[in-house]
């Protein structure tokens, strides 16, 4: 099965492989140009070296170079499995080659026991089972064709193919006209269009690094008109950083005659610097002396875009172990913190002058635990939690953080809609994605400017869906941030969702801003547009699907008794507060409390209690024995028994890339006693709370 190449990566696992493989086929295409030059041009010796370069690259068994002689094809060139077959001479008709060469495109047989194009015995008897056949063109025609072939099924891939066609073309050009199949050597003219059909800088420097030929690959590079190229001064579009070092360089190898290879970054022809690798090689004058160097530059930006990416997969998957780390333990000394705040309070007369120290303890926790819970989100390592969310409330509350988050030297304005526009999304999220708006929007004006944020009702129509694709007729909650700053060209645009793609300098910015945001509408089956144009501006419109409220929440007028009950419950947690502070609100409560420090002494408990446990309350991160596995231990032995997890931690066993799995009723430290109590209700099974929306996509 093809796969397309990307430049997007998911882990630090797929940015290696591909990091790999481009630098692989780097690596073959120069080694296969300094064998062509070193073949004196011979075009059977040029047809061996592509063919055997080729079956290396694409990791098959066998290759072959057939060119069309009349109604047959004729092996000229072979290696790996098919080498003995040189000469070999096959009718055209019913051949894979042949199709190929009346079609005039790449072929690809995944498996020739199931490809009706193919003789399914034939390929039984030589061993083969999958192939690729890429045409070599002349003048729009295909002379013959570049095949090679592998004994297992599925084999190759679409980088394989692109690699199999870029040799292709190199040899198309060595096989441009009959004169060059005898001798490339008989014509300079001839030598550099081969030199110039190459995706490859290749130039000719004297012995004071002074160019004596470039090729026309360096003048489309560079954007310098090759009349020009022998006028500019010596390292013009090197890298400002880099042009002592290299010219250092050039001199060193230069006086020892010895061959040399670096990367260093050359300016574009659009004014931008893009990473090349060089290899230059000494030459000498017929009287020995030493004359110069000949030279290979390959662009290789892309490949240092992978090492960049890779690097930041890796940094940013460090900093979620970190955070997961650091978010469990703080989150057990919140909950500790947080519980007995409110137990003291709730301990002291409504009037106690105390209770205003107590409740800036509580206000200071909580501040700790939104941070706790920011940190989590950055490194995605958050459980998502929907619920109905009036966006404009949340909207509206986070305005005097913008405010201060912008700075004064920008002009915020606002235009919100009275009307009450609820979504099912996260409130933390929404809040997320307009702070990253808003701070891209704020960079795009470093100047200072004017700042819009509105907020909407709306209806998409039948004529707005016909002209954005996936999106479905119906009531939307909107919210757009425009900004008056430099604005993004069109090619910007199509890349500004990319992970890592990014318009500011190097260390001012991830490129993972806009890339989370969108993952975010998306989780809340919504949508994201952007409109701008260069010195225009910017604007992010955001639509989310308006809901109706169902849900009928208490205000603290009319706050609602914490549930109580009667049933006896397991309380297993190696952290002491985090148990103290739980068994005082369930006892408190009614419940019967059996408390363990760990899952061996839960186990011990259980089995020496001889009436009811109705639920088991469990850390999931433990020492030697975590919740789940504790949870399946106890289960054979009371198959009744119910299960509420607790964690402060959530990308472990019960959790599934950040959503709950199916059946797991969780509680996520720190917890207030209302949550506690509320949650050991629906575990046992009284009470039922909706988590519908964490398995949301």
């Amino acid at each position: 099965m093809l796969d397309d190449d990307h430049l997007t990566f998911h882990s630090p696992e797929q940015a290696t492989k591909a990091l790999l493989k481009e630098g692989k086929r780097i690596e073959a295409i120069l080694a296969m140009q300094k064998a062509i030059a070193g073949a004196r041009y011979d075009v059977e010796q040029v047809m061996q070296i592509i063919i055997e370069h080729g079956q290396r690259v694409t990791e098959a068994t066998g290759g072959v170079v057939e060119i069309v002689d009349g109604e047959d094809m004729v092996y000229k060139a072979t290696s790996g499995s098919a080498q003995a077959h040189i000469g070999l001479r096959l009718k055209r008709e019913g051949s894979l080659s042949g199709l190929c060469v009346s079609e005039n495109r790449v072929l690809l047989c995944e498996d020739t026991e199931t490809d009706p194009r193919v003789d399914r015995e034939t390929c039984r008897i030589v061993g083969v089972r999958s192939m690729v056949v890429v045409p070599l063109l002349q003048e729009e025609k295909t002379i013959g064709v570049l095949k090679v072939l592998s004994p297992k099924p599925n084999q190759f891939t679409q980088w394989d193919v692109t690699t199999l066609e870029l040799m292709a073309g190199t040899m198309a050009a060595v096989l441009s006209d009959a004169s060059s199949l005898r001798s490339l050597r008989e014509s300079e003219e001839r030598l550099r269009l081969l030199m110039d059909h190459l995706p490859l800088m290749i130039w000719v420097a004297d012995e004071k690094a002074h160019l004596k030929f470039v090729n026309r690959y360096w003048a489309e590079f560079t954007g310098c008109p090759l009349e020009r190229a022998y006028e500019t001064s010596t390292g013009e579009f090197f890298h400002p950083e880099e042009r002592e070092a290299l010219l250092e360089l050039f001199a060193e190898k230069a006086a020892a005659h010895h061959p040399y290879h670096t990367e260093y970054r050359r300016r574009y022809h659009d004014g931008q610097y893009r990473w090349m690798q060089a290899t230059a090689v000494p030459q000498f004058r017929p009287d020995g002396t030493f004359a110069g160097y000949v030279g290979f530059s390959l662009d290789i930006n892309e490949q240092k875009m992978l090492q960049g990416q890779l690097l930041e997969s890796q940094k940013l998957e460090s900093l979620g172990q970190l955070a997961g780390g650091i978010a469990h333990d703080f989150n057990n000394l919140l909950t500790a913190i947080l519980g007995y705040t409110e137990i003291a309070t709730e301990s002291l007369a409504e009037n106690a002058p105390q209770r205003a120290l107590l409740n800036h303890v509580s206000a200071a926790g909580q501040r700790a635990t939104d941070l706790t819970r920011q940190l989590l989100m950055y490194a995605r390592r958050q459980m998502v939690e929907f619920r109905e969310v009036e966006v404009g409330q949340v909207i509206q509350n986070l305005i005097p953080i913008l405010k201060k988050t912008i700075g004064e030297q920008y002009d915020l304005a606002t235009n919100l809609t009275l009307e009450d526009c609820y979504a099912y999304t996260n409130a933390g999220q929404i809040e997320q994605v307009l702070m990253n708006l808003m701070v891209n929007a704020r960079d795009a004006m470093p100047l200072g400017g004017r700042l819009l944020l509105e907020t909407a009702c709306v209806t998409l129509d039948e004529n707005y869906v016909a002209t954005h694709f996936n999106v479905t007729p119906g009531e939307y909650v909107m919210f757009a941030v425009s900004d008056t700053g430099m604005g993004m060209t069109q090619e910007m645009l199509s890349h500004i969702f990319e992970p890592f793609f990014t318009t500011k300098e190097i260390g001012k910015g991830t490129g993972l801003g806009l890339a989370t945001c969108y993952g975010i509408i998306k989780q809340s089956k919504g949508n994201l547009w952007v409109y701008s144009e260069v010195g225009q501006g910017t604007t992010f419109k955001i639509y989310l699907p308006r809901i109706q409220k169902v849900s009928h929440r208490l205000t603290p007028e009319t706050k609602a008794p914490l549930p109580s009950g009667e049933e006896t419950l397991l309380l297993v947690d190696d952290e002491e507060m985090v148990r103290d502070i739980a068994a005082r609100i369930l006892e408190k409560q009614g419940y019967r409390v059996l408390q363990a420090r760990n899952g061996a002494d839960a186990l011990q408990i259980q089995s020496e209690y001889d009436g009811d446990v109705h639920l088991l309350i469990t850390d999931v991160v433990m020492p030697l024995m975590g919740g789940r596995e504790l949870e399946e231990r106890i289960h054979r032995l009371r198959p009744t028994l119910k299960t509420l997890y607790m964690s402060g931690y959530t990308q472990n066993v019960i959790v599934q890339e950040g959503v709950l799995r199916e059946g797991v009723v969780l509680l996520v430290k720190p917890f207030a006693a209302s949550d506690l109590l509320e949650k050991v209700r629906e575990a046992l099974g009284e009470k039922s709370l909706s988590l519908a929306g964490s398995a949301a996509d």
